[in-house]
């Protein structure tokens, strides 16, 4: 029999039997707690996302810091994309979600990279909303898919002893 292989053969089969001559469970099939932490991480976020949207009010946005440098009007630069971009941010031709009205501040700035923005509300927050939440939803579905035990997926339960 040592010629055929038959008895290390039946002994590897052995080895995959679990308790009362079943099948063993293998360790791919059970999710780990970390890929349960990282699935319930990614709910949160995605969750949390369009709630920022549905609830934040960005006209009530007031940022001082480092922005654009603001300089001087209609100079053009070429960004690493190859895409043509305003060097300078000036106040006469923007169009921007923002503007410079909410602070007393004097422009051009004495640093022009550090200056205050004020937000402005949506132009059109259902379209805003909706493609935020479509988002959300299908990074949802991609990292479910991913993510999920396969039987999960599928809303199929394991059979067990009483299936």
């Amino acid at each position: 029999m040592g010629i055929t292989g038959g008895e290390s053969e039946a002994g590897d089969s052995r080895k995959r039997m679990g308790k009362r001559g079943k099948p063993a469970a293998s360790a791919a099939a059970r999710p780990a707690f970390s890929d349960w932490v990282l699935c319930a991480a990614c709910f949160v976020y995605l969750t949390v996302l369009p709630a920022i949207m549905a609830l934040a009010m960005p006209e009530k946005v007031v940022a001082t810091g480092v922005h654009q440098t603001y300089g001087a009007c209609a100079q053009a630069v070429v960004d690493l994309f190859g895409y043509t971009r305003a060097k300078f941010l000036c106040r006469e031709s923007y169009d921007e979600d923002f503007h410079f009205d909410c602070s007393d501040q004097r422009l051009p700035p004495d640093r022009p990279s550090w200056y205050t923005l004020c937000g402005r509300a949506h132009s059109n927050f259902p379209l805003y909303m909706g493609v935020c939440s479509v988002l959300a939803a299908t990074t949802a579905i991609c990292l479910g898919g991913m993510l999920l035990p396969k039987g999960l997926q599928s809303g199929s339960r394991p059979k067990g002893k009483n299936a």
